[in-house]
């Protein structure tokens, strides 16, 4: 069982549930053509969060996301390996974003979506995979705990 976190608009599990703190939610993804997608997107990490404000975002191939973190301590963004594909079709790296502690104002990744596909991603600084369900799950420390700090980028073909 898990239950809707207003604070945080994710779904949190419930302590009582086999594979706490893994939530039961996931995204449906009805493969195929979208109209009228972004050619970018944006996202941010709130100061005082561990946490990506959207948690979703879908894009045009060929596009670019940014993400500013607004946090005072670094975070990342890293592909949760080993996922078949349409999964993580194409590397992304780690990509380390500065907080404001180290750059003023808190610094900006941007990325390039060449490849059409399903983009999960996490911040290794408050989360780790559970290989068994190769799903991101927060560290005790993070803030936003169980909700882990995670995210998604479909890039749709042209």
């Amino acid at each position: 069982m898990a239950k809707w976190d207003k604070a945080t608009t994710r779904v949190a599990a419930n302590k009582s549930v086999p594979n706490f703190p893994l939530a039961m939610d996931g995204v449906i993804w009805v493969q195929g053509p979208i109209s009228n997608l972004p050619s970018g997107g944006t996202n941010r990490i709130p100061d005082g969060h561990d946490d990506f404000v959207n948690e979703f975002l879908a894009i045009n191939q060929g596009g670019t996301v940014s993400w500013h973190n607004f946090d005072t301590d670094p975070h990342f963004l890293a592909e949760v390996p080993d996922l078949p594909a349409p999964f993580n079709p194409a590397e992304i790296g780690i990509n380390r974003i500065a907080g404001t502690d180290d750059v003023p104002g808190g610094d900006t990744v941007t990325l390039i979506f060449n490849t059409p596909g399903l983009y999960y991603y996490y911040c290794p600084n408050h989360a780790k995979i559970d290989a068994a369900h190769h799903r991101a799950e927060a560290f005790k420390a993070a803030s936003e705990f169980p909700i882990p700090m995670e995210g998604f980028v479909l890039v749709v073909g042209k």
